[in-house]
C-alpha cells in the first residue's frame, strides 16, 4: 500500500493527473480543427518529458500524429487505441524503465521508455483491427523521422516478435510494415506512382550519406509513398 500511495502522490503521477482533463477532449470528435490543432500543441508540450521519451523529444510528435481522430461513426474504434495510449502514458510515468548506469552506450541506439513499455504492452495486448492501424501509422511516422534504417528495422523485428503468437492472423499486417521498409530501401520503386516521391527513394541507393534527409522529407499521407500493402490500395487511386 505504501509503495501504490508513493506513486499515487509522486511528481510523475502528479503529471499524469494533469494531463487527463487533455485525454478527454481529445476523445470528442466535434472539436474544430484549429482547436484539435491547439491541443495537439498543449499535448506535446505536456508529454515532453525524459521520463516518456528519453533524449529526443522528437518522438512525442511520431505518437501524437499516429493517433486516430475520434470521429462520430468511429469513435469505439478509436476510444480503443486512446485508452490504449493513456495507460501506456501513466506505466512510464509512474514506473519509468531505469537505464542500465552499468553500461556506458546503454542509451544509443536503445528506444524510449515509452516505446519499450509500448512493445512490452503489444505483447500482453490483442492485436484489433485499430491497433494494428494505428502501430502502423506509428511505423510509418517513426521511418519517416529516422536517420537511418537502423532503428525502424529493429522496430519492426520488436513488433513482429511482441505479436508473434498472432503470426497467422497478422500476415497481412506484418507483410505491409516490411513493405514500407523494402519502399525505403529503394526495393519497391515499381509501385510508387508519382515521380518526386520515386526520385527520393532512389536517392537512397545512390548516396548513403543523404539517407536522413531523405526519409526526413518523405511525406507518407502527402505522397502515398508508403502505401503499398493490399488493404490500402484504394487510396492509391484517389
Amino acid at each position: 500500500m505504501t509503495n501504490r500511495l508513493t506513486l499515487a502522490f509522486s511528481p510523475a503521477g502528479d503529471h499524469f493527473k494533469s494531463l487527463l482533463p487533455l485525454f478527454s477532449l481529445y476523445r470528442v470528435s466535434s472539436l474544430t480543427p484549429s482547436n484539435r490543432s491547439l491541443l495537439l500543441q498543449t499535448l506535446k508540450r505536456q508529454l515532453s518529458t525524459p521520463l516518456l521519451f528519453g533524449e529526443d523529444q522528437d518522438e512525442v510528435e511520431i505518437w501524437l500524429s499516429s493517433l486516430p481522430v475520434p470521429d462520430d461513426s468511429q469513435d469505439s474504434k478509436s476510444e480503443e487505441t486512446i485508452e490504449w495510449f493513456e495507460k501506456l502514458v501513466q506505466k512510464t510515468l509512474t514506473a519509468p524503465i531505469k537505464p542500465n548506469a552499468t553500461n556506458e552506450n546503454a542509451g544509443e541506439g536503445e528506444f524510449s521508455p515509452f516505446m519499450k513499455n509500448a512493445l512490452i504492452s503489444l505483447g500482453s495486448t490483442q492485436p484489433s483491427l485499430p491497433l494494428q492501424s494505428f502501430v502502423r501509422n506509428l511505423f510509418v511516422a517513426y521511418l519517416s523521422y529516422s536517420t537511418s534504417l537502423e532503428q525502424p528495422t529493429k522496430l519492426y523485428e520488436s513488433i513482429k516478435s511482441a505479436w508473434k503468437e498472432h503470426g497467422k492472423e497478422l500476415k497481412g499486417f506484418l507483410k505491409g510494415v516490411s513493405d514500407v521498409l523494402e519502399v525505403a530501401k529503394g526495393g519497391k520503386e515499381k509501385k510508387l506512382e508519382r515521380g518526386e516521391a520515386k526520385e527520393k527513394i532512389e536517392k537512397i541507393e545512390e548516396n548513403e550519406t543523404e539517407l536522413g534527409e531523405v526519409l526526413k522529407s518523405l511525406n507518407p499521407r502527402k505522397e502515398n509513398v508508403f502505401i503499398v500493402y493490399e488493404a490500402d490500395q484504394e487510396k492509391l487511386k484517389q
